[in-house]
Formats: C-alpha cells, structure tokens, sequence
C-alpha cells in the first residue's frame, strides 16, 4: 500500500481531542500493520476504516458537548470510549502477528500445521472485529441502521475477496512445484500431485462463483497452505531424508487428492451437516498421514518405565523417578515432527532400555527399610546401571541435536542433568534422615518376640468348678 492510501485509510480528521488521543494513535499503529498485509487485506482494510469514521463520529460529539452543552452527545461519546480502545489493543495484537504471516512457515510438518492455524485464527479475529463493532455497547449507539446494514454486506464481499485472492496465490506457488514433480517424485505421484492441482483450480472457481459454506472456503485455503508447504519442505536440500520421501509418497499425495475431489463435492452438492463433517474428518486425517511416517513409532519400552514408579524404595526413588521424566521429556521431542526420523529410533531405544536395567536394579538394590551404608550407596551395581543410563540419555539429547539444533537439545540436557544431580542429592539426604531415625529407634524384626509382653488367655466352661476349655499364650 502507498504512503499516500495509508494517511487516507488512518488518519483521524482533524479537531481531534485528548478524550480520543490513544485510539487516534491505535488507529494509526493498526493502519500502518494493515498496510503490510499479504493477507486477509480487505477486510482489515474495511475495518480500519470503519473504526476511523467511529473515532471521527466520537470527536463530533466531544465537540457538540463544548458548542451546545448536548448531555446526549456526551453520554455517547463517554461510553464509546472504553469498549473501542478495548477492541483497538486486542485487533493490535492481530494485526502486529499477521504482518509477519503469508505463506506456511517452513522447515517442518509441525510448523506447515501451525500456519493453518495462524491463518484461520487471524481471519477469523480480522472478521469478528468488524461484524462485532454493530454489537458492542457503546459503539453501536454510533453506527447508523443504514451503516450497519451496508457493514454487512461489504463484510462479505471483503472476505471473498480475501479469500478467492489468497487462494488463487497458494495455487499459483503450487503450479510452479507442480512443474518440479516429475524430477523430485516418482510413480504415480507426479500424476496424483497434478490432479490435486486440478482440483484446487476448480475449488478456486467454486469458490469464486458460488457461495459455499464457510467451513468449506477454510478447510480449502489451510489445504492449499498444507500442500504448498509440505511441497517446500521436501524440496529443501535440508530436511532430513526419511521426512522427504514421506512427504513424497502415494501416502501423503492420494489423501490431499481425495480431500480437494471431496472438498469440491461438498461445494456443489447440498451442504448437510454430515457432508460438512465428513470434510472436517478427511481434513483431520491428512493431517495424521502427514505427521507420522510409517514405522516410525516410540519403542515399546517406553510404556514400561512408568510400572517401576511405585517398586523402587529409597535410597533411588527419587533419580528413579528423574530419569523416567528425562525419558519422558525424549519421548516428547521424539512425537514432534522434526525429530521423528529413523535415525532417532536406536538412540531412543538404548536409553529407555538402560533406563529400565537402572530400574530393575534398583528394585532388586534395597529389598526392605533398613539402616544403609552410604559407601555401598555411592558404589554398587544400582549406581553403576543408573550413570550408565544417565549418558545413554545424553547421547540420546546428542543424537537429536545433531540432526536439528546441537545448543538447543544441549542446553535442554544441561537443564535435565541437573535436575537427576538434585535428585540424587535428595535420595541420599532422605538416606542419611532415615539412617538417624534408625540410629535413634531401630526398626523392630516382626519375629524378634524379645522383651515383649505376653499375654496368656484362658477360657472357662460355666460349670461350678468352672472348667478349663482353652488356654492361649501370645506375645
């Protein structure tokens, strides 16, 4: 947008007073973001300028209350105020993040996902901002019936316009992968990624000429963001090998296919909720196939650490605990797209496997509660199998980093590293507590009868003499 459009679009008419000097200045910060819109641009464009005629028609009143002394025109215009600057800071937020969105972000399935988040997200703000303004107390009382009803309708017709031009950009950067296909695919897929193709064009004209639900528009333009994203990411010389030839698979390519043929299905035919929920459903399961490559699964072990949780005593239940949450902390590393590669599986596998020989030996460590010899404590087998586990786990963290991000999963070890070092610490000041209580009142052997009272029942007949039927002796 030029200078000269953003001044006309923001700027408050002059007169205005110190009552309205912080939404003036909102409107200005929104007007200057908006003019850096990719998209969504012309319903924010609508909407800054129809907050622009509110803080004009507030300025009105504040001067009608200085010329006439109208009690009317400042009732109206105090109670604008609050609600409109309230809007003003949430729609800044809106505005501030999307300046920065266009496309998916890129550089993994997670982040192409969260892009059509983003977007549905921001639209749907940018949207209800507008629509919300004929519904809030305080500025409705401003907006003539006439306004409201044309509000509507340019609404609409705002949000076609940013929708048919947004989508027919994503189909555009989709054409120019399509072009590629053939070199960086093979099979079936070069054929399947050109009909899907085809398909998102026909949605474009369903979409441009015709008036589907609105559900439909959505589930459209966050397939085409997925689908021109995944084909950035595979395309990127540094996205990890198996990541690449999933997301060029017949998997991956035969359920965007089917979702666009459905999408284009639910536009034309009747819209039942249950064609509409049969989309949202097809959506949600392209999303599954793309996260998750086949075989590429959390080892089974992983379920096991938690059964060892209540069968370890002290002196080890506490690093015991620390290393299941250091696994723990792994396995959900491992469930995020970027790290869910094949490569990752092995190192994953040793250290739950250690993990679990540092638990099992710690059951078998300490069988009962009883006074423990700190040296035994520091160097024996259990000790041995946890620090075997220990850098079995930072391998792991090494692993991971190097195949993404070295400091980051570092820093992340460092911080669960000192983590299991208090732990330990904890372990062996409960230790040194206990062995205190022990040295003070020894804990009685259930089968040492020594120095207890006895106690010796016997039971009488209701005879005269009063026979003797049974006579116990207990401890």
């Amino acid at each position: 947008m030029s200078y000269s459009l953003f001044i006309n679009l923001a700027s408050v008419r002059s007169g205005g007073f110190p009552a309205t000097e912080l939404i003036r200045y909102l409107i200005e910060a929104i007007g200057q973001d908006v003019s850096a819109f990719r998209r969504n641009a012309h319903v924010s464009y609508r909407l800054v300028d129809r907050i622009r005629d509110i803080c004009n028609e507030i300025n009105a009143h504040i001067k009608k209350v200085d010329e006439e002394d109208s009690w009317d025109s400042y009732e109206k215009f105090t109670a604008a105020i609050d609600p409109l600057e309230d809007l003003l800071f949430a729609l800044n937020i809106i505005s501030e993040d999307e300046t920065q969105r266009y496309l998916a972000d890129g550089g993994s399935v997670d982040k192409c996902i969260t892009s059509t988040v983003n977007w549905e997200t921001n639209r749907e703000g940018l949207r209800s901002a507008l629509t919300g303004l004929q519904g809030t107390k305080g500025i409705k009382e401003l907006i003539s019936d006439g306004d409201a009803s044309a509000d509507i309708a340019r609404t609409a017709e705002a949000g076609k316009l940013d929708d048919v031009s947004f989508l027919g950009e994503l189909i555009e950067f989709i054409r120019e992968h399509c072009a590629e296909a053939a070199t960086k695919t093979r099979g079936t897929v070069p054929t399947i990624i050109g009909d899907t193709y085809s398909g998102l064009k026909d949605m474009y004209a369903a979409i441009m000429d015709g008036q589907p639900t609105d559900l439909v528009v959505v589930l459209t333009i966050k397939s085409a963001i997925l689908i021109h994203g995944v084909m950035e990411v595979y395309s990127d010389a540094a996205t990890d090998e198996d990541w690449a030839w999933h997301l060029k698979s017949e998997l991956v390519w035969q359920a965007a296919s089917s979702l666009i043929t459905h999408l284009h299905e639910a536009s034309t035919e009747l819209e039942g909720s249950e064609n509409l929920a049969l989309v949202q459903k097809e959506f949600d399961e392209f999303i599954t196939k793309l996260r998750a490559i086949p075989g590429v699964e959390l080892p089974e072990s992983y379920t096991e650490l938690m059964n060892y949780a209540g069968k370890i005593r002290r002196p080890y239940i506490s690093q015991a605990l620390a290393l299941v949450s250091i696994c723990r902390v792994l396995a959900t590393k491992f469930e995020d797209t970027t790290y869910k590669v094949t490569k990752n599986i092995w190192p994953l596998e040793d250290a739950f496997y250690d993990t679990l020989a540092a638990l099992e030996a710690a059951v078998e460590a300490v069988k009962e509660l009883k006074f423990y010899d700190l040296s035994i404590f520091e160097n024996n087998e259990a000790k041995t199998a946890f620090d075997d586990a220990a850098t079995s786990l930072e391998n792991c963290f090494d692993q991971f980093g190097a195949n993404v991000c070295l400091s980051q999963l570092s820093d992340l070890w460092a911080a669960n590293a000192t983590r299991l070092t208090a732990a330990i610490k904890q372990d062996k000041d409960r230790l040194i507590q206990l062995n205190n209580k022990i040295t003070a009142r020894p804990i009685r052997d259930p089968n040492d009868t020594a120095g207890l009272i006895q106690v010796n029942v016997k039971v009488h007949d209701r005879t005269s003499t009063g026979r003797l039927i049974k006579e116990t002796t207990r401890a």
